[in-house]
């Protein structure tokens, strides 16, 4: 058993010079003083639990749609050194031999994975989308969800999540099915109306893919999609915090309209994060990475070069968001929203997942399962 006190980020609060006391691989308690311990100080730096990517392609060279496991690995080991400490490696639409080729390749590196973020399963982004908003999506691979085409892409048991977009032949049965199976369904990459959007939320839908992005635009006789994440309470919406996806004055507005316990931070990052502007592939696409920002070569954007690190940075010092909110949308709430009640927080039990931010926001150290897997030369 030990603790590491500084500023602990919790349930929408900072306690300042508290401790967060450690034992084996799980939280304890989160306490005032003690000396039965050993405690490590770290005054000025802001304790917080790990945080959840829920939708990421890759990083540090390496995409999901390769299907190789020690890919992955790496990938998985970057991101802790981002203050990740659970993820769904997350693929895109390409034919069914090659998707199943990425399912299990996730399946090997769930078990090679020593010292990286842990694998919770895989989100599905694709091949259930509408060709209107395909955005970095291989159109020629976009299919209809039929339950044969489910059965296959299911059958493994690892698919936490999948994208669909609720107005395709066939898209309320699937997501029926889907959530009747244990999988959780997020809409996105679709042109759907308001009523559409209902629809899918009462078959089981409960969040939707990366809002603004890949969808119908708002309008106010129409508000389509974006509004029904908006304003419709069973529905938790994911947001790109780069400043390039949306303009900070828009997440502000998402936050106003949900509040920070129904908006998921995601990075939706791209093998080209963590590296070099320069030419890359995401899902078999080219794409061309310059000043951060990755776009095909007709200026669509292709996912991210984004980090659950930078994004919580960016909300806090350019969205204006509370730390201890944006902390839950980063790890929390996420977690919830797939299911995971195993971390996201610093509750009796849960799995001792942690992140050390310094005083400039910056990931110094990250913890997983009470081990530290990652510590910055600047701490």
């Amino acid at each position: 058993m030990f603790g590491l006190r500084g500023n602990i980020v919790a349930n929408g609060n900072i306690l300042n010079n508290w401790i967060l006391v450690i034992e084996d691989d799980h939280i304890y308690d989160v306490i005032r003083e003690t000396d039965k311990i050993p405690v490590e100080n770290l005054s000025d730096c802001y304790i917080m639990p790990g945080f959840v990517d829920i939708h990421t392609h890759g990083a540090v060279g390496y995409d999901v749609m390769d299907a190789d496991p020690e890919g992955i690995v790496k990938m998985a080991e970057f991101l802790a050194t981002q203050g990740v400490t659970s993820f769904l490696p997350t693929t895109t639409t390409l034919d069914i031999d090659t998707t199943l080729r990425a399912i299990s390749s996730v399946e090997t590196a769930k078990n090679l994975n020593k010292d990286g973020a842990r694998i919770l399963g895989i989100h599905l982004e694709g091949p259930f989308i509408n060709p209107m908003h395909k955005g970095a999506q291989n159109e020629k691979f976009i299919i209809e969800p039929t339950k044969s085409v489910l059965d296959q892409l299911t059958s493994s048991g690892i698919i936490k999540l999948i994208t669909i977009a609720p107005e395709i032949p066939g898209a309320i049965e699937a997501i029926r099915l889907l959530r009747e199976n244990g999988i959780y369904v997020s809409l996105g990459h679709s042109d759907a109306t308001y009523e559409d959007t209902v629809k899918a939320i009462m078959a089981g839908a409960s969040q939707v893919t990366h809002l603004f992005n890949g969808m119908r635009p708002f309008h106010h006789r129409e508000p389509g999609i974006i509004g029904a994440g908006l304003a419709e309470e069973a529905l938790r919406c994911q947001i790109i915090a780069d400043g390039i996806h949306l303009h900070f004055s828009s997440i502000r507005l998402v936050y106003k309209a949900k509040g920070y316990n129904n908006v998921i931070l995601i990075s939706d990052s791209m093998s080209a994060t963590g590296l070099s502007d320069g030419d890359y592939e995401l899902g078999g696409l080219n794409v061309t990475v310059k000043s951060g920002a990755p776009r095909l070569p007709d200026g669509r954007l292709a996912g991210s070069t984004l980090t659950l690190g930078v994004a919580v940075k960016n909300m806090v010092t350019r969205g204006l968001i509370p730390l201890p909110f944006v902390s839950e949308m980063a790890s929390d709430v996420p977690a919830k929203s797939i299911g995971e009640t195993a971390t996201g927080s610093f509750s009796y039990g849960k799995k001792a997942d942690i992140v050390i931010l310094d005083k400039f926001l910056r990931v110094v150290r990250t913890y997983i399962d009470g081990r530290a897997v990652y510590e910055s030369e600047s701490l």
